[in-house]
């Protein structure tokens, strides 16, 4: 397998990091710190009883995925999803709400 030179517009390396950011902005990933942000806002947010029974999965391109464990959470969620929005992005950052439902991982 031959191997390619790099282009002639890259004149020196780069660090990682900087790598890792092009990446998550051109797959639409949301920065660690504002995924980080709405899970510990979460019950806040959702309230005790429903943020135990849902986690945040994943922010990407607008997306907020919410893993719940039951049906009946769910339905509750969606219902709360305009406010829950309006709340976790104020500036329209975050569009959609989607929730899965599945069993959530129990901490050993």
């Amino acid at each position: 397998m031959p191997v390619d030179p790099l282009p002639e517009h890259v004149v020196e390396p780069r660090q990682v990091g900087h790598s890792v950011e092009l990446l998550r902005r051109r797959f639409g990933i949301a920065a660690p710190s504002a995924l980080g942000e709405v899970r510990a806002r979460w019950a806040t947010l959702v309230g005790d009883p429903l943020a135990g029974k849902s986690e945040v999965i994943d922010l990407r391109d607008g997306t907020l995925r919410v893993r719940a464990d039951d049906p009946a959470v769910a339905q509750r969620l969606r219902w709360d999803e305009a406010r829950i929005l309006a709340e976790v992005s104020p500036g329209d950052a975050v569009r959609v709400l989607s929730i899965r439902v599945s069993p959530l991982p129990h901490d050993p």
